[in-house]
């Protein structure tokens, strides 16, 4: 490969895909039936792969992008009085999320963007608890109903 200012064409791409390319992709399955009146989401899954453009090349070109993580939505309403849920959650991916970042901000990656990344996914956090509340007061929590 030719040279950039001293740099490998191959570094400067990687350097470029460092600040323009997310190192993972999501390839999300939404699963839905129709009630006769609209659709109601019953699931789907999610699998988190490294992007194509981070892969190792083998011999033979690019080696496979290997899945990082698969989780499974919820599939329809949670029962409260079972207690549990069939899949994950918006609310415990944020949660997830926010645990993640807490801990980079206790170390030291400590940054305002992740103080702020936290604050946001504590007001998406708030907003879903507050529907929750809602849909208890009117006495559909739990049900595939508005």
């Amino acid at each position: 490969m030719g040279q950039v200012e001293g740099l490998e064409v191959h570094d400067v791409l990687r350097r470029w895909m460092a600040l323009h390319m997310t190192p993972v992709i999501s390839e999300s399955r939404q699963h839905s039936v129709s009630d006769g009146k609209r659709q109601v989401p019953t699931g789907g899954s999610v699998i988190i792969k490294a992007h194509p453009g981070f892969a190792e090349n083998g011999e033979d070109g690019p080696l496979p992008v290997p899945s990082i993580a698969k989780f499974q939505w919820q599939d329809g309403p949670i029962d409260y009085d079972e207690g549990v849920p069939n899949g994950v959650t918006v609310e415990a991916l944020l949660e997830a999320c926010r645990d993640r970042l807490a801990f980079f901000n206790e170390s030291a990656f400590r940054c305002r963007e992740n103080s702020l990344a936290i604050t946001a996914i504590e007001e998406a956090l708030g907003w879903l608890n507050q529907r929750r509340f809602d849909r208890l007061q009117r006495g559909v929590l739990g049900k595939h109903e508005k």
